[in-house]
């Protein structure tokens, strides 16, 4: 019986050391700075073309990263009408005519009104892919990757507590 323990604790002290020691892949993130958006892998900053091919291994969160892509060329060609239409009836108002024509005034109100939410979901978007990426690759880790696991001993004896 003494054997059979014994090489029971020298199987799970040995699992335990070989799993400690395989390398762990960093979770996606996305950082808003005063530019726009950064993509990270952990710490390391990557491109977005890098952040498109690392998400092509997950098809759910791929979708939502390409979703998040078109709104995000939608509402910067919607910003860039709006502001032309803002600008051009104002410097045709401050150095042309009298009488100013101020339909493209608003319809580029309109367009850069539009264009917000439109942003704001293509970066929910791809806040979503990285999330959708980084549950399905912590689902694919083994049982004792995601666990804790700790020896005890106490009055009653000696035991181990895995939490998950």
């Amino acid at each position: 019986m003494k054997t059979k323990l014994t090489l029971l604790f020298i199987c799970v002290i040995s699992s335990v050391f070989i799993i400690a020691q395989e390398k762990k892949q960093d979770s996606l993130s996305i950082k808003k700075n005063s530019g726009g958006y950064k993509f990270y892998v952990g710490e390391e900053l990557i491109y977005r073309n890098q952040f498109a091919k690392i998400l092509s291994q997950n098809p759910k969160a791929f979708s939502y990263y390409n979703k998040g892509k078109n709104q995000n060329i939608f509402s910067g060609v919607l910003a860039v009408g709006g502001s032309f239409g803002l600008g051009f009836t104002l410097g045709y108002t401050l150095f042309g005519n009298d009488k100013p024509n101020l339909a493209p005034a608003f319809i580029g109100l309109g367009a850069l009104i539009i264009s917000i939410p439109l942003k704001n979901s293509a970066e929910r978007n791809h806040r979503t892919a990285a999330h959708f990426y980084n549950i399905n690759r912590n689902n694919q880790t083994a049982f004792l990757q995601r666990s804790e696991v700790r020896f005890a001993a106490g009055v009653n004896g000696i035991g181990i507590i895995i939490n998950h």
